[in-house]
């Protein structure tokens, strides 16, 4: 498995929900993390989840590093992250929920209900 770096945590950051994505930079990013508070303590999450639009992965892709996370992703990433948690499971894709892991792209049924949602909302 490549070497995507490490969390602020120190855990290995891996594939991600969407796999590597090249930047406009020229760099690989798999996760683009931010901390966010949850139930008054900061919890460190990825922001490139199911259900971002193709206009905010690009986003996600072409912003700069000191460039603030647009708040709609930051909103999108804080609720999958509450879901996972809630549902006893790290915010971060295990490997087997990364394209190309052991399960491809087969996200169960909470992958696929965070996509159908965030499809709804960037229809209207």
């Amino acid at each position: 498995m490549a070497d995507y770096g490490k969390r602020v945590d120190g855990g290995a950051k891996g594939t991600g929900f969407l796999g590597p994505k090249q930047r406009a930079d020229g760099r690989v990013s798999t996760e683009i993390s931010i901390g966010q508070q949850m139930g008054g303590n900061e919890v460190e999450m990825p922001t490139m989840v199911p259900g971002l639009s193709k206009a905010e992965t690009n986003t996600l892709m072409t912003r700069k590093d000191r460039d603030p996370i647009p708040q709609a992703i930051a909103d999108k990433a804080m609720t999958h992250a509450k879901a996972r948690i809630r549902s006893g499971q790290s915010p971060f894709a295990r490997n087997e929920e990364s394209p190309g892991g052991s399960e491809g792209r087969d996200m169960g049924e909470l992958g696929k209900a965070w996509t159908d949602t965030f499809a709804q909302k960037d229809k209207k």
